[in-house]
């Protein structure tokens, strides 16, 4: 009887430790990935990067397309974005991270993957704080898209590409303030 004790014991102790590992494991490995499922993980995303420890994060819009999240955002008052991508599991893993240092306005082409494994091409315009421009004229091949902003207001804007034969885009865009004058950057 009391060898029966003594191996039931270490048969307890034994599970006990092998339930304690695999919660110990769980919660580890949970905390290692940050996903972009809002606007508080979507910062520690951020801040979780190399080179951005110390960003001050402003999250000025989200829009999901598909399986993409795009953020536009600033960092540390600089114009940028990031991108996410919604895995199995429903969460938004990080997948681009953009940052333009010194720039009241800043325009960049985003590429999103789409389920058919071709691509989305999105124009995205992300102005801070300090922003003078007031219009927008962006040509993208011959198709001319014109965009007002409030100057010293943060905002982003998402444009879509015109449809093309070749695959091929040439962008020319031009920025003017509220008296209409251009704004050479």
């Amino acid at each position: 009887m009391k060898l029966f004790k003594t191996r039931l014991r270490k048969v307890y102790l034994i599970l006990f430790v092998i339930i304690l590992l695999v919660i110990v494991t769980t919660l580890i490995d949970n905390q290692k990935h940050l996903y972009g499922n809002d606007i508080e993980s979507i910062k520690r995303v951020i801040t979780s990067l190399e080179g951005y420890e110390n960003e001050w994060v402003e999250v000025l819009e989200i829009m999901d397309r598909g399986d993409n999240r795009i953020v536009g955002l600033l960092l540390n008052n600089d114009p940028g974005y990031i991108i996410f991508q919604k895995n199995s599991e429903g969460n938004y893993k990080w997948i681009t991270i953009q940052k333009s240092t010194g720039y009241t306005i800043d325009s960049y082409v985003v590429p999103l993957a789409q389920e058919n494994s071709s691509e989305e091409l999105l124009y995205m315009i992300v102005t801070n704080w300090e922003n003078e421009v007031a219009n927008l004229k962006l040509t993208i091949n011959e198709t001319v898209i014109e965009r007002e902003f409030q100057p010293g207001e943060p905002s982003v804007t998402l444009i879509e590409f015109p449809e093309v034969d070749n695959e091929s885009y040439e962008i020319h865009k031009e920025f003017f303030d509220v008296n209409g004058q251009e704004l050479k950057f």
